[in-house]
């Protein structure tokens, strides 16, 4: 069941993001949130190559996950979302790029790869993607100027990590068939893939907004990953290995292409695990903590805490 407040940090999030993706020709936004370049730039050819392709995706895909669930994180520890709207652009931008690539059907060989959502050609489609993935970074650093300067890098510094740990062990695991490997590898693996750790990314997010400190940044992103990699371990169990799900739509990417079976009943005791230790760390934080992630995953028709112990 969708709560109250998880729509509202969706319209939160929709609303930050729209904040960066301009609906008309405007040079000044340009120079202040990219740059000003030495020859200027081509705006017709932005608007064709970069800007309508990605407002045309994000609007084909408005779930807002991660920027939601970074949203009930930072209300949830006494702040405002509505306050941080370029870190909410960043957290999206991350996902709609990562949904982007792995919307094609093979993202390591772009000479093979076909997809019926894209509307320009594949080589165009995946430099938005990257320059849309790049573009998260900049915002951090650039906009978000509510956070001191020192958090701002930090923060910076792990969307930049994070971005370049998942593509590597992306092409790690598919080099080496991890379809081969224990539930326990895998598992390893999707806590350091791109996408699954990006409620991970957006937990960490929400700590700096609400300027934790130390371990207390560390135990929530963890506890973060933690919700995410539970949600697509039930995600493959239920025979949806493809997409998390909201409204009966499909709403995260399509991630790990190159798996083998596992059975369901220890996906689902491997997910249970996973988000009970996710959400006792909450709890321990601070338990409105634990009633926003509680929120989170009943909007995505996850079990509860007390039914992912049982």
């Amino acid at each position: 069941m969708t709560s109250t407040r998880f729509k509202a940090a969706q319209q939160c999030a929709t609303a930050a993001l729209l904040r960066y993706l301009p609906e008309r020709e405007d040079m000044d936004w340009l120079a202040d949130v990219v740059d000003r370049p030495r020859f200027g730039w081509d705006w017709p050819a932005l608007e064709q190559g970069f800007f309508q392709p990605l407002r045309d995706w994000a609007d084909l895909h408005d779930a807002r996950l991660k920027p939601a669930l970074a949203g009930l994180l930072i209300d949830a520890l006494g702040g405002d979302k509505s306050e941080h709207p370029a870190l909410l652009a960043a957290l999206e931008f991350t996902h709609l790029a990562s949904f982007m690539l792995d919307d094609l059907a093979n993202g390591r060989d772009l000479d093979a790869s076909a997809s019926d959502k894209v509307s320009v050609p594949l080589p165009v489609w995946v430099t938005i993607a990257y320059n849309a993935r790049q573009l998260a970074p900049v915002l951090v650093l650039r906009r978000a100027e509510n956070l001191e300067p020192a958090r701002r890098l930090r923060l910076a510094r792990r969307y930049l990590f994070q971005q370049s740990l998942g593509t590597a062990m992306d092409l790690w695991g598919a080099e080496r068939g991890l379809e081969h490997g224990s539930l326990t590898d895998f598992i390893v693996h999707l806590s350091h893939y791109a996408g699954a750790p990006g409620l991970g990314l957006a937990a960490a997010t929400a700590a700096e907004a609400a300027k934790l400190d130390g371990e207390a940044v560390e135990a929530l992103r963890k506890a973060g990953m933690e919700l995410g990699v539970s949600l697509r371990l039930r995600a493959m169990a239920d025979g949806e290995p493809r997409a998390l799900r909201l409204d009966g739509r499909q709403v995260a990417e399509a991630e790990i292409r190159w798996r083998r079976e596992y059975d369901r009943g220890a996906l689902l005791a491997s997910a249970d695990r996973l988000q009970a230790s996710a959400q006792d760390a909450a709890e321990r934080l601070d338990p409105a903590i634990g009633r926003a992630m509680n929120d989170f995953l009943a909007a995505l028709g996850a079990p509860s805490a007390a039914e992912a112990q049982r």
